[in-house]
């Protein structure tokens, strides 16, 4: 669909949901990495996994913002 067409606020409520998400994945990670503390390829594999959640979660949170200001 349009995303024009979706109320901000519905924009906004949809990110929330979204870094919620990722928020729920980089606490997992770092409970996988506690719990694989002695094993360095799993933590690095862990490490680069939390790298990639981390972005897409900045990304997030500046749509957010952006998004936030217009409200």
């Amino acid at each position: 669909g349009d995303l024009a067409k979706i109320p901000l606020s519905a924009k906004i409520a949809k990110l929330e949901k979204e870094i919620e998400k990722q928020e729920t994945k980089l606490s997992e990670l770092d409970q996988l990495a506690a719990a694989n503390a002695t094993d360095y390829q799993k933590l690095m594999e862990l490490e680069d996994e939390k790298a990639v959640v981390n972005e897409q979660l900045e990304a997030l949170y500046e749509q957010w913002e952006a998004l936030s200001s217009l409200l």
